[in-house]
């Protein structure tokens, strides 16, 4: 994104930060970067990454416990009990 708008400022050159940080810190940055203009691939989401965590970022995903909830709420069968 940076690179993207320097481009556009027609900037020659643009500084360049590089993070120190652990995984968690950096898979953290990676999602609130892309948050607001980025792309996902809500397969790679909801296969390694934490719901609760995604929401709690920004990235508004599905809610684990709000599934479970309604998978307590759904009818059962009187006769099978399914």
């Amino acid at each position: 994104m940076r690179y993207k708008a320097c481009k556009a400022a027609g900037l020659k050159e643009a500084p360049v930060y590089f993070a120190t940080w652990g995984e968690a810190k950096e898979r953290e940055f990676t999602i609130k970067d892309n948050t607001s203009a980025g792309e996902h691939d809500f397969d790679v989401l909801a296969n390694e990454w934490d719901a609760t965590e995604l929401n709690q970022w920004g990235l508004n995903v599905w809610d684990p416990q709000e599934e479970e909830q309604e998978k307590e709420e759904k009818p059962k069968c009187e006769l099978c009990g399914k």
